[in-house]
């Protein structure tokens, strides 16, 4: 995993879901985390994933840095879906923030999260 710790957080994206626990009301089912460097040249992504029942753990890391794209952010999160062993249908690198939401709903139904919510912040 890359090291983040110089890094400024840009964004988290992740499904929400609910699960019946008398410790717990929801469940981080799928994390994504970007961070942006401080000049803004490379983008840093780490996956995290489980399924339901915790017998499948999923983790990640990607980067994206240059010029020549306008979205470094949707590149390493690509790359870190890639990372983490992920085949994706039809990749997403540099198309934005719409495919990468819908990347981390699929991933989440994919791991047996029939319900839930992705949310970004």
């Amino acid at each position: 995993m890359p090291d983040v710790s110089n890094k400024e957080k840009e964004r988290t994206i992740v499904f929400i879901a609910p699960v019946r626990s008398e410790t717990r009301k929801f469940a981080k089912a799928v994390e994504v985390r970007i961070y942006l460097s401080r000049n803004g040249k490379t983008a840093y992504a780490l996956l995290w994933a489980h399924n339901r029942d915790h017998t499948v753990h999923l983790h990640g890391s990607g980067r994206a840095g240059g010029y020549g794209y306008c979205n470094k952010e949707s590149a390493a999160a690509c790359e870190a879906f890639s990372s983490a062993g992920i085949e994706l249908e039809r990749h997403f690198s540099g198309c934005g923030e719409s495919p990468m939401i819908k990347a981390v709903e699929a991933l989440a139904k994919k791991l047996g999260w029939k319900t839930g919510e992705v949310m970004t912040f």
